[in-house]
């Protein structure tokens, strides 16, 4: 493992095409599971990071900005030496790879978008509103209500020893990045904006990774990703919930290689594909 020395705490294990893994809001120990997975960590050089916020990385800065946000991420890269690399996000931080595909195009070869958020989907009036019911949850209870609120929903009571029994010490590190979360990474996501001229600009390949058991949240966000990357890939994975990549790593891991091999893997991000 080589850590970064610079503002970020960063750091790239395995050899390989570079694929970079944008941590989630709130759980930074999402992708942990994926990244162990043989089919990645075996044949990629598997980059990540602290975002601002969380673990030994800065403090948040308040208010949330998805475009902070894209410029750490390309920072990221420079750091570990990678001029380019396929990009990975989960959940919230497929706005992050999105918005680092807009801004650095020469840096992403490729992107993977986990369970992208539904806060652009048509019908996405209810995420919004539990969102912001949330940022009134903190605002009148605290941080810790406001956790137990959301995980208890999301996850069940049980949550903490749930996740710890996926990747030990999951619970404290949320416990500890909440903070981030809801002062920083809500308030960004709330504030992003994706239309279709903007999103004419991303010709990367793509695939779209999603479990079939997301719940109605999510219900109108592939038709949303088609409507507006007509080249993207969609990969569902049977059983599965929002929380896919935490939940069933060796089919997702399964899949964004498979993808890699077939478009990602020989991607030059000096040329930009035409939509298939």
């Amino acid at each position: 493992m080589v850590r970064d020395q610079g503002a970020l705490d960063s750091w790239a294990e395995g050899e390989g095409e570079p694929l970079l893994l944008i941590r989630t809001a709130l759980s930074a120990q999402h992708l942990v599971p994926l990244a162990r997975e043989p089919a990645l960590a075996e044949h990629f050089r598997l980059l990540t990071y602290d975002r601002r916020g969380y673990g030994q990385s800065p403090p948040l800065q308040a208010p949330g900005s998805l475009e902070r946000e894209a410029a750490d991420a390309a920072a990221v890269l420079d750091d570990l030496e990678a001029d380019s690399a396929h990009v990975l996000g989960d959940s919230y931080s497929v706005a992050i790879a999105l918005e680092l595909a807009l801004t650095a195009p020469e840096g992403v070869r490729s992107l993977i978008l986990i369970e992208p958020p539904p806060v652009l989907a048509p019908g996405a009036d209810r995420f919004l509103a539990a969102n912001r019911q949330l940022l009134d949850s903190v605002e009148s209870d605290g941080v810790d209500a406001a956790l137990e609120e959301f995980l208890g929903a999301l996850s069940g009571p049980g949550w903490r020893s749930e996740y710890d029994g996926v990747v030990p010490g999951t619970s404290r590190r949320i416990t500890q990045d909440a903070p981030a979360f809801f002062t920083a990474d809500i308030p960004a996501l709330l504030d992003w904006s994706l239309d279709a001229e903007r999103a004419t600009r991303l010709e990367q390949p793509m695939l779209h990774v999603a479990g079939t058991e997301s719940g109605p949240l999510f219900a109108t966000v592939h038709d949303w990703l088609h409507d507006l990357f007509p080249h993207v890939r969609t990969v569902s994975v049977p059983g599965a919930g929002h929380d896919v990549s935490f939940t069933h790593p060796a089919e997702v891991a399964a899949a964004v290689a498979e993808f890699l091999q077939q478009a990602g893997g020989t991607h030059d991000p000096g040329r930009r594909p035409g939509r298939s």
